[in-house]
């Protein structure tokens, strides 16, 4: 144990002259036997210089002998001097490196080599470091020496790099797959849509053939029905005018609802036509004044119903924009169902105005007639459809039907709302750009105009 201790105090104190100048030579027991290696070179700033730098530096035999080891390189292995002094080098490289640094060793003598390798530390750890290997003669024999910087920061820079490069190409294939699959869908709708766009236009070449079908459909309706129903009318008249008063009354009865139904048939041929011609009418629209069209409308439902007890209320009304002719049909339209619902009230109450929502122009008529069940909603702008078949609601059904092609044909909307015996509200949109102010038109039967 003494002997020990006096060794390693001996080795001690060489390590501190080696540092502090006072020797020149150094004797170390090689393989080839003892060798000694003088120290001139090595003057005492330049040896304070290496033992203060941040980075290891060893001198080595060109067998790979320890010769000279700065603490740094000692304290990176976590070992003392002595137990590095007279090592072999390549002892402390990791076991599949050895080969590798031997012949990086070999190279060095013809010239500065460099590399990474694992050393092994005192705790059996391994330590990346990067290698600087320069050519150093000493008394006249070739050396090395060597600059080792510990690269454990930089290994865990390259892994963290290199672990986010996996993680985002992992991220990247990932999108890339359904980047690829959504490509394959996009293909697929565009399929669909152009298989859709290719039916939408033979469908629309066949509803240009039902139209022109339609037209001359309705001409002849109109040509070869307007005769017979006129003969019908004219004969029934001539009868009743020669020989009425030989008829009983049950006989002038059903004649007089002969004239009535051919003269309805009539009308229906009318509106058919005119609703078969909103079809490819051409729109020209212009600002609209909707208090005006209601009020010239009203003049002339009440002009017809002398003896009804009559009231509109004209609220404010937003600006819009149409065919003044047309807008005056729905009005027509929706203002006669009003009236003609409104017939078994004791006072017929209607209430028309409108307001602007979400950039366009929402107008309404409300009245307090019979109403309609909400369940029929939806049959109320269908063609000859009819909720009140009750024979003292005249009609034929194409009313509204009408109003709806109108009001789509602008671009608009059309609903209603109502309950049975408590009224009906119609609603319908028209593009607007404004609201004018707002007013109220009270007309009664006493009205001079």
């Amino acid at each position: 144990m003494d002997a020990l201790r006096s060794r390693l105090e001996e080795a001690e104190e060489t390590l501190r002259a080696i540092r502090c100048g006072e020797v020149d030579a150094l004797v170390v027991s090689t393989a080839q036997g003892d060798q000694v290696f003088t120290l001139k070179s090595a003057d005492h700033p330049y040896r304070m210089v290496v033992e203060n730098i941040h980075e290891g530096a060893v001198t080595l035999l060109p067998d790979g002998t320890i010769v000279y080891a700065n603490k740094c390189f000692a304290d990176m292995l976590g070992l003392a001097l002595e137990k590095i002094i007279g090592s072999f080098f390549h002892y402390f490289v990791h076991e599949s490196r050895k080969k590798d640094f031997l012949i990086l060793l070999g190279n060095s003598l013809a010239g500065i080599q460099k590399g990474e390798f694992l050393l092994r530390t005192a705790c059996d750890a391994y330590l990346p470091v990067s290698i600087a290997i320069n050519p150093l003669p000493i008394d006249g024999q070739m050396s090395v020496t060597m600059v080792i910087t510990d690269i454990t920061e930089q290994k865990k820079r390259e892994d963290r790099l290199d672990f986010e490069v996996r993680k985002r190409t992992t991220q990247l294939e990932k999108i890339s797959e359904e980047l690829k699959a959504q490509n394959l869908e996009l293909q697929a709708i565009q399929l669909q849509l152009e298989e859709e766009q290719r039916a939408l236009q033979e469908g629309s070449a066949q509803l240009k053939e039902m139209n022109k079908e339609m037209e001359s459909f309705t001409y002849s309706v109109s040509h070869d029905l307007r005769a017979p129903l006129r003969a019908i009318d004219g004969y029934s008249r001539m009868i009743l005018r020669k020989q009425g008063d030989k008829f009983d009354e049950d006989t002038v009865r059903k004649f007089n609802e002969i004239r009535m139904n051919t003269q309805m048939m009539g009308r229906l041929i009318d509106e058919l036509l005119a609703f078969s011609r909103l079809g490819k009418m051409e729109i020209s629209k212009s600002k609209l004044d909707i208090g005006t069209i209601i009020q010239e409308v009203w003049k002339e439902l009440r002009a017809i119903n002398p003896e009804r007890e009559m009231v509109l209320i004209l609220n404010s009304l937003p600006v819009a924009y149409g065919n003044r002719a047309l807008i005056k049909q729905v009005y027509i339209n929706i203002l006669s169902n009003a009236v003609k619902f409104t017939k078994h009230r004791q006072e017929t109450r209607i209430e028309a105005g409108g307001s602007n929502e979400g950039g366009e122009a929402v107008f309404h008529v409300k009245d307090n007639g019979v109403g309609f069940d909400m369940a029929y909603h939806d049959k109320l702008f269908g063609l000859f459809q009819r909720l009140h078949n009750n024979p003292d609601f005249e009609g034929t059904g194409v009313g509204l039907a009408t109003v709806q092609r109108i009001v789509y044909r602008h671009g608009g909307r059309l609903w209603a709302e109502g309950k049975v015996n408590e009224g009906a509200t119609f609603y319908f949109t028209l593009p607007s750009s404004g609201t004018q102010g707002g007013e109220t038109f009270l007309k009664k039967k006493e009205d001079p105009s």
